[in-house]
């Protein structure tokens, strides 16, 4: 069976020079509004997805290893991966959000059209209140971030 190092580029995940401000930033926006808003967290629908194949889970983005030494850690590959799908889970305060399931590998055109035909299918059974007021939060996942997906 082939085999990969999780230590590769693209499974690292890479520090940049301005993250530490962004990152300042961020929470600080969050602790003003959560200051002015004792309920503005909860308004933030956090969503991720997650790969599932005939393999077992299958997310490289969501794997961590912590070790004060580089270790070198092994993890088999999926090449002969017959059958996968996405599901992706939104939590909204306490509520759970989803799941929805997306035949294939997720991709720009997959997310776009759930956010422009599906998102609002899954939010219609909220309170009005509690709708127009979300907070859509995503990761940088690549499907997030495709250029027609920013557009929209």
């Amino acid at each position: 069976m082939h085999q990969k190092s999780l230590l590769g580029d693209h499974l690292c995940n890479h520090m940049y020079e301005n993250d530490f401000q962004r990152r300042l930033q961020y929470y600080q926006w969050l602790i003003n509004n959560q200051m002015d808003n004792p309920n503005f967290v909860r308004n933030i629908l956090f969503s991720d997805e997650s790969r599932f194949t005939n393999l077992g889970l299958f997310n490289h983005n969501n794997l961590r290893y912590w070790a004060i030494d580089n270790p070198t850690i092994i993890r088999e590959s999926r090449y002969q991966e017959r059958f996968g799908f996405n599901v992706w889970l939104g939590l909204l305060g306490t509520r759970i959000i989803g799941p929805i399931i997306f035949d294939g590998i997720l991709t720009g055109e997959r997310y776009l059209g759930f956010l422009q035909n599906q998102i609002e299918n899954v939010l219609e059974n909220l309170p009005l209140a509690i709708e127009r007021n979300i907070i859509f939060q995503q990761d940088g996942a690549p499907p997030h971030n495709a250029r027609m997906v920013r557009i929209y």
